[in-house]
């Protein structure tokens, strides 16, 4: 019997200007890659994409406009 190994890894996290936390996933599901960003339970953006390549392309492209809108690096 074979085993199938899902793979997630959190891309980036955030917070919005008001200070709220959000963070980007992207996952392994059904030989296609997901890409989540959620802030809190709210889900701000969900994409498929064909590659892990596009997904993490697009994780930073995303990444880099809530930058540009005044989001932050969570301080720990």
């Amino acid at each position: 019997m074979g085993y199938r190994v899902s793979l997630a890894v959190t891309v980036w996290r955030l917070r919005d200007p008001s200070g709220r936390h959000a963070a980007c996933v992207v996952a392994e599901r059904d030989q296609r890659w997901q890409l989540v960003v959620q802030r809190g339970r709210e889900m701000l953006i969900a994409e498929r994409h064909s590659t892990d390549d596009s997904a993490l392309a697009r994780a930073n492209e995303i990444w880099q406009t809530y930058r540009e809108l005044g989001w932050t690096e969570p301080t720990h």
